[in-house]
């Protein structure tokens, strides 16, 4: 696998869990040719993340990034 990004965000929502920002890991998969993103806690006991796999980087990279921004309503 190849590296292509690591960044902290702050620009993006912070943790449900936990608050603290998310960071971005991004990485390309010779072995199957995809691209696979994912957006971490970037609190090291909290560990809530979420992964995409896409044929093209920008793809993975925004479906992860959506799927990270996505808060459902809970009722009371």
């Amino acid at each position: 696998a190849v590296d292509l990004h690591h960044a902290s965000h702050q620009s993006l929502p912070r943790c449900p869990f936990c608050g603290s920002w998310p960071m971005t890991f991004g990485k390309f998969r010779e072995s199957n040719g995809l691209y696979q993103y994912s957006v971490q806690c970037n609190d090291y006991h909290c560990n809530a993340s979420v992964f995409q796999n896409d044929y093209t980087r920008d793809g993975a990279r925004n479906k992860a990034i959506e799927q990270w921004s996505k808060r459902v309503k809970v009722k009371p």
